[in-house]
């Protein structure tokens, strides 16, 4: 700034200003410029191959689905925060958001996930199989994805059937609200009947949201937050076994 004050006076020293502002960010690697094309901008912006090939692979499941329930979102972002951290994490799922909005290719995916060793291929099939599990509808082309991603990794069948049996069993073991109770609990719920239609569902399920939302209600907070949970299950029970977007 003193420099461009000497040499341009006013002008000068606005523009030296500016410049020695810039260039102290890009030491300490601030700078958007800096982060776009100098170093890369830090591991928490940088997706890995595998990350890259998981992600397609997920979509691949997700995208034989025309919705995707709240429940699987919350399962797929508890693995990325496990495996990622949570920072990483969420931009993980961001790219796989991104993802699922565009025709997907898990064969070449797949296929570049063999160099992964026996532990590492059991652990994304593992994740898979779960994805596909906490739905409480069977869905014959995700187990058809799910066969191929297998094959084509080059895992053992023997190990694809000890995970297919275990997170079975796991699943099976598991006391949610729904998995627990009739299926008939969701409609009830909602307070709607089996053949209502979609218009029908979104109205009743608009009017429970205002009804029970914790930050619009005068219920006490810990009651409405617990049956806000149940409505958005049960929305999502009832949209994903109806095929409503």
């Amino acid at each position: 700034m003193v420099l461009g004050a000497m040499r341009f006076r006013m002008y000068g020293a606005f523009l030296g200003f500016f410049i020695g502002i810039f260039i102290e960010e890009w030491l300490e690697g601030k700078s958007s410029l800096f982060f776009r094309w100098g170093s890369g901008g830090g591991p928490d912006f940088q997706l890995t191959k595998y990350q890259i090939k998981l992600i397609q692979c997920t979509a691949a499941i997700l995208n034989v689905q025309q919705v995707i329930s709240r429940s699987e979102s919350q399962f797929i972002l508890r693995y990325f925060y496990r495996q990622f951290g949570r920072k990483k994490g969420k931009y993980v799922y961001q790219c796989l958001k991104n993802a699922l909005v565009a025709k997907v290719d898990y064969h070449h995916a797949a296929k570049s996930m063999r160099t992964l060793q026996r532990e590492g291929k059991i652990q994304v099939i593992t994740f898979l199989f779960g994805l596909t599990q906490v739905t409480p509808y069977s869905n014959f082309k995700q187990d058809r994805i799910l066969e191929d991603i297998a094959m084509l990794m080059g895992m053992a069948q023997r190990d694809f059937e000890t995970i297919k049996r275990k997170t079975s069993e796991k699943e099976k073991q598991k006391t949610s609200y729904f998995q627990s109770s009739s299926q008939n609990i969701a409609y009830q719920v909602l307070g709607v009947s089996k053949g209502v239609s979609e218009e029908g569902l979104k109205k009743a399920y608009r009017k429970m949201v205002l009804k029970y939302h914790p930050d619009k209600t005068k219920i006490a907070k810990d009651i409405a937050s617990k049956k806000f949970q149940e409505i958005q299950e049960a929305y999502d029970s009832i949209r994903l076994s109806k095929g409503i977007k």
